[in-house]
């Protein structure tokens, strides 16, 4: 195989340091057959002139030449459309391409030392961990369902390579697939079609394929466990050690993009979680670890009893159970509160902590100052949170307490400078369930697809919080790939909660009652009572794309707070009114 027919493709939606720096490290080997390929769906994503002949952009009016339809979450979950979109720009020049996301460091000094070993290899697949997968995977049922196949086949997605024939005979599948089942994609797929780890590697096995395990290529110790995962975040730093050189490293990650997967390998992994903690402690000291970890997200075991002040005990003791209402925000939270408080007649059974009543605001300060605090969290904040937590407790008088405000976990990104994605919300629940330790303490979220979910947010945060980012600006500095099913997953797994449920906010429109439906049946209130409630009569004023446009501009103008709010609520009462008519 020749090495000049081989081109080396990076999978981002973004284009910073890490970027350059990997495009740079692949061009001394693959000289000018290194391009970077961009998920450009907002159309916003800055790109240096002196990459631009070598950046090719999935966007709308890609998927549309290919025919792949577009539904949110594509990118993420469907990572060979980024093949495809290669063969489409650039296919007649190679005969194969290989396929590296931005979180891949592939660490020898001299990367023909990695590559090389491939050069005789004429194999039209080649992936780590490549291999049959077994009924526990993920995405064994919608792989099988979809593929129609008895035997799926996994991979792991972050590095592979791919022959043109390979990639241009997945493209008329996959686009085949997504055709026949166009409805399906307009809701959440969350789980429901097969991953490219999944799609891929049954595909091309079933369909005559040559494919095997990148390590039979790779030099010995380069895919390891311990540095090699989808699940196991790397330190950058990591890089820097001599025990890591001659291997593949991923996901390399900083920030809340880290300590999430941390969370998660703590949970799934105790022993291998320690065992990197200790390992990094030692080489890098037990500060860059806990700045880089988070770990002060762990907290205390709960207290029992007997370590409580007596009012507490007897508050706990007389109450009937909790319901908390976690959030996130825009997934429905104001218009389910206002639900809530429109109808507290016919709910007078249970004791409702809202955020729009006076009996919310001790708790929420409490824990806003967690939320604010520097990590580890203060004893004396935790304090602060039980003492308001017994405080409800005891004006309950036994009722069923239902508390919902979603300003007590987080705050909303982008407000006043806050980036942190829920990084306390763990935290906070671990705090209430250890306080009502011994009784049925439930929470709930409502999820919403990824991409939704991010646009509402940013344009919350343009409208009322001043934000004055681009979407794609805020997507890089959020830098949050993955979606609100697994924060919560994470949340639920690493922290030991007893009963955490999750559901998507779509859900709730398929029924007769509508939003609300899933949360109420949660909190056991039956249908007869529910089918009662009065509805509010508007949710929380979400904005326009055009609109959302103007409050960017304006923010952007240097106008002061109070003049800025006025003007923007004079254009929205404009809104208001064209809509009336």
């Amino acid at each position: 195989m020749r090495t000049d027919s081989t081109a080396a493709l990076i999978r981002t939606n973004r284009i910073g340091d890490v970027e350059i720096q990997l495009y740079n490290y692949l061009r001394q080997y693959f000289d000018d057959r290194v391009f970077i390929v961009l998920a450009n769906f907002s159309g916003s994503t800055i790109v240096p002139d002196s990459m631009a002949a070598n950046v090719i952009k999935i966007d709308h009016a890609l998927l549309s030449e290919i025919e792949i339809p577009y539904f949110d979450g594509i990118a993420w979950v469907c990572g060979d459309i980024f093949y495809y979109a290669a063969l489409h720009r650039i296919g007649k020049r190679f005969d194969f391409f290989w396929l590296v996301e931005n979180d891949v460091v592939i660490n020898f000094d001299n990367p023909s030392d990695f590559f090389s070993g491939f050069v005789t290899a004429s194999h039209d697949f080649l992936a780590p961990t490549l291999g049959s997968r077994g009924p526990d995977w993920y995405w064994t049922n919608a792989a099988a369902r979809w593929l129609e196949v008895s035997e799926v086949k996994g991979c792991l997605f972050p590095i592979t390579r791919m022959s043109a024939q390979a990639v241009q005979h997945l493209a008329l599948k996959r686009s085949q697939q997504f055709i026949a089942n166009r409805d399906m994609l307009l809701q959440s797929v969350e789980g429901r079609i097969p991953n490219d780890e999944a799609f891929c590697a049954t595909v091309l096995h079933r369909d005559g394929f040559l494919c095997a395990d990148m390590k039979n290529f790779a030099p010995e110790k380069c895919f390891s466990i311990e540095t090699f995962h989808s699940d196991y975040p790397v330190m950058p730093e990591e890089a820097r050690l001599e025990s890591r050189r001659g291997r593949v490293l991923h996901p390399v990650r900083s920030g809340e993009a880290a300590r999430w997967k941390l969370n998660a390998m703590q949970a799934k992994a105790p022993k291998l979680y320690q065992a990197r903690k200790e390992f990094l402690v030692k080489e890098f000291g037990k500060v860059l670890w806990e700045e880089w970890s988070g770990e002060a997200m762990s907290f205390k075991a709960p207290r029992e009893p007997n370590e409580m002040q007596s009012g507490e005990v007897k508050a706990v003791q007389e109450h009937a159970g909790v319901t908390i209402h976690v959030g996130f925000h825009k997934t429905g939270t104001t218009y389910i509160q206002g639900l809530l408080q429109r109808n507290s007649e016919k709910l007078a059974d249970f004791y409702i902590v809202n955020q729009r009543s006076d009996n919310s605001k001790r708790l929420r300060a409490a824990c806003q100052k967690v939320l604010a605090a520097p990590s580890p969290t203060p004893e004396a904040l935790h304090d602060e949170v039980t003492a308001a937590l017994a405080e409800i407790a005891s004006e309950a008088g036994g009722k069923k307490i239902i508390i919902t405000d979603e300003e007590m976990f987080g705050f909303i990104p982008g407000r006043h400078g806050y980036w942190k994605l829920y990084d306390k919300a763990a935290e906070i629940m671990r705090l209430m369930q250890s306080f009502f330790v011994g009784k049925d303490v439930k929470f709930f979220a409502y999820t919403r697809p990824r991409m939704k979910w991010l646009l509402s947010v940013y344009r919350e945060a343009v409208k009322n919080h001043h934000l004055d980012l681009d979407f794609e600006q805020f997507i890089v500095k959020l830098d949050f790939d993955e979606n609100l099913k697994d924060l919560c997953e994470t949340i639920s797994h690493g922290q030991f909660l007893d009963h955490f449920e999750y559901s998507p906010m779509e859900a709730d429109f398929d029924t007769s009652f509508g939003l609300g439906h899933s949360f109420l049946k949660f909190c056991g209130i039956d249908d007869d009572l529910m089918q009662s409630l009065e509805k509010p009569n508007r949710a929380n004023e979400s904005v326009s794309s055009s609109v959302s446009d103007i409050f960017l501009a304006l923010n952007r103008t240097g106008i002061p707070g109070a003049q800025l709010m006025a003007a923007k609520n004079m254009i929205l009462e404009g809104v208001r009114l064209s809509n009336r008519r």
